[in-house]
């Protein structure tokens, strides 16, 4: 079954179907025959949940679904289905969506049909008051044990400078039981400079049964405080979501809206903006390296990459005057072009590290002592990673094909020659290799760009943006795959902002990778995901 046989056998349940030039359907249904056709979508077209938001329709100006508020609160599904562009297999999205009553303001979960469903049904439920039946563990996620029943902060009739007072509430805490065991909590204060987490190891003896993970201490509003901002200041927003993936999370915001207002991008921007991304994934990757090796204790080869990583930062800013890749990109290509002498001096630092990358991998490679910590150690089986809906690094270390550059083939990768790396062997040494491999691939792009790069303008102008048409914005960062989604309203301001980062895909993951390993080994295989908690406190 494709996509075109599965809208023609429920054609008698669609609302509205909106077919996009830039690979997205939307389709509205009833909420009583969504999970029938989620169930279609997931076997049949084999289909992967991407991301699961709300929008309230509250304010919609001149396109209320309802005058009795019975669509208030629209739910979006957005699924990756196989496409195929230029007779290479990619992925298109195919967007089911379905109205909730603001009086019955509920729906049914999908997590038994994919368990990646399960954040985004807990964070609509602590967002938008929507309930989801049958989820499987609806325990507060955003909204921790002290934060007041019945207020919703995403709802449009909450003002976002409202303030919220604390309530008196005792945490219930998962206990383990039986001979042996006992419950290890961890956080959610660390001694290292990270953002608070609280991990609670239930074990026996050392090792590990289970782990749950409490994150979302420092949420920041983002969503919420674009709301009524103009295209222009939310990008500086949206580069600032995560210091590791500043340009990929700007890029993602900037493609969306540039579908929406159908802004032809000079190919010397789209270039350039290639360019720097593949230097900001190898400056993340050496990021992550650095901290394999530290964590097992291996710091002669943690301080050579750590020198790796000056050189590319130092390397960036003496180009950019920043080292996290920001003030640069912007809707409708870049800020300011690059001359040629200052591209020059960021291709030698590139062709610098893939030297340097050589000394690098036979460190890490020969070192026994240090493959013992890493190998066979935090093994993500790939029916979990499927399951989950892992991206980046981590899906492709348990030999899952999920690189959005591939996939979906922005900016100029569809024009480019390089290998999708996957590996096998599931483990911290797999997510490694794959870094390391993926190093090399990115000098590869950054070289074939530059040979490619020729004269011309850098941006075009983007006047009023066209009212209530959705897109989504879908980069392949250092962490993974990330993705933005875009309303603008009649003033051409933002209606809704949704982010989806890589890391609040993954960080599921890693309660299952460490499963079975001993305590001392959560860190090394904690970095090998190396997950972001800011980038989930959007």
């Amino acid at each position: 079954m494709n996509k075109k046989e599965l809208l023609k056998i429920y054609k008698n349940h669609i609302i509205e179907t909106t077919e996009t030039d830039y690979g997205e359907t939307y389709i509205q249904i009833d909420k009583n025959d969504l999970y029938e056709i989620a169930a279609e979508i997931v076997s049949m077209l084999n289909g992967s949940l991407l991301t699961m938001f709300c929008v309230d329709e509250l304010k919609y100006a001149q396109k209320s679904l309802s005058a009795d508020k019975k669509n208030r609160y629209m739910i979006y599904y957005a699924f990756r289905v196989p496409g195929v562009k230029n007779d290479e297999i990619t992925k298109e999205l195919l967007i089911i969506k379905t109205g909730v009553g603001e009086s019955e303001p509920e729906i049914n979960s999908i997590t038994d049909l994919c368990l990646s469903a399960n954040w985004y049904e807990r964070e609509i439920f602590d967002m938008f008051g929507i309930y989801p039946h049958n989820h499987l563990e609806l325990s507060g996620l955003i909204h921790h044990h002290n934060f007041p029943k019945n207020i919703f902060p995403m709802r449009k009739d909450f003002a976002a400078d409202t303030k919220i007072n604390a309530v008196n509430k005792i945490e219930t805490i998962h206990k383990v039981s039986g001979g042996g065991t006992y419950l290890l909590p961890v956080g959610p204060i660390h001694a290292g400079i990270i953002e608070p987490g609280h991990f609670k190891f239930s074990c026996f003896g050392e090792h590990v049964i289970n782990l749950d993970a409490q994150l979302f201490y420092t949420h920041k509003g983002i969503e919420k405080t674009a709301e009524g901002m103009n295209h222009i200041n939310a990008n500086f927003i949206s580069e600032r979501i995560c210091g590791v993936c500043s340009l990929s999370h700007s890029a993602a915001y900037t493609q969306a809206v540039e579908k929406i207002t159908g802004a032809e991008v000079p190919l010397r921007a789209r270039t350039i903006r290639v360019i720097l991304l593949e230097l900001e994934r190898i400056a993340a990757y050496l990021t992550d390296l650095m901290g394999i090796a530290v964590d097992v204790a291996y710091y002669h080869a943690s301080t050579y990459i750590s020198k790796m990583r000056e050189d590319i930062l130092s390397g960036v800013y003496s180009v950019l005057r920043s080292r996290y890749f920001r003030s640069i990109n912007m809707c409708g290509g870049l800020r300011r072009d690059i001359e040629d002498k200052s591209i020059g001096s960021l291709i030698e630092t590139a062709l610098k590290i893939k030297k340097d990358l050589a000394i690098a991998e036979d460190m890490l490679y020969n070192g026994t002592t240090f493959l013992e910590r890493i190998e066979t150690t935090g093994r993500l089986f790939t029916k979990t990673a499927k399951s989950l809906g892992v991206v980046g690094v981590g899906a492709r270390g348990s030999g899952i094909y999920c690189d959005a550059r591939k996939a979906f083939n922005y900016e100029i990768y569809d024009k480019l020659d390089f290998k999708e790396i996957i590996h096998d062997k599931l483990d911290v040494y797999a997510r490694m290799c794959v870094r390391l491999d993926e190093i090399k691939e990115s000098v590869s792009i950054i070289l074939q760009c530059s040979a490619n790069l020729k004269p011309g303008p850098v941006s075009v102008k983007i006047d009023k943006i066209p009212a209530f048409k959705p897109a989504f914005g879908i980069t392949e960062a250092p962490k993974g795959e990330h993705a933005h989604f875009l309303i603008f309203g009649n003033d051409s301001n933002i209606y809704r902002y949704h982010i989806r980062s890589a890391s609040y895909a993954n960080w599921l993951a890693l309660t299952f990778a460490v499963k079975g390993d001993i305590v001392p080994d959560f860190p090394v295989i904690n970095k090998s995901f190396n997950l972001c908690y800011c980038s989930c406190d959007r």
